[in-house]
């Protein structure tokens, strides 16, 4: 409840509160307050797993070289950087033919042995 009266010179404000209101009030602004910090920490654990997720899915396992999809992505980037600085490009791939057999004559851990031998050479957009 509030109520005005004055005068010429001067005005006169008397007020009355309504304290179960006013602190109603302050609980609902802790609770914002609360939901809003909760809210903003589960973004940042978002956030942090979406990056994880995505670093895991563009490079191997084994060699932690960038995979395909990571080839592909810094490919597009780097044609893109090309064309827009109006200089020259070029890439070498290499793929060895039948890998496999390594894998199925001397087995799995010297397949991954030559993997982690030829992916430490890895590849990166100079």
């Amino acid at each position: 409840m509030v109520t005005l009266t004055g005068e010429a010179d001067r005005i006169l404000l008397i007020a009355g509160y309504d304290m179960a209101e006013f602190e109603a009030l302050e609980t609902s602004f802790e609770e914002i307050n609360s939901a809003y910090r909760e809210l903003a920490r589960g973004n940042r654990e978002l956030e942090t797993s979406e990056r994880k997720i995505r670093e895991i899915s563009m490079t191997d396992a084994l060699t932690g070289v960038g995979n395909r999809r990571r080839l592909d992505e810094v490919l597009a980037h780097e044609v893109e950087r090309a064309i827009r600085y109006e200089v020259p490009m070029s890439s070498i791939i290499l793929d060895i033919d039948h890998f496999k057999r390594v894998n199925d004559t001397w087995g799995h851990a010297t397949g991954d042995r030559r993997r982690l031998a030829v992916g430490a050479c890895g590849w990166r957009a100079l």
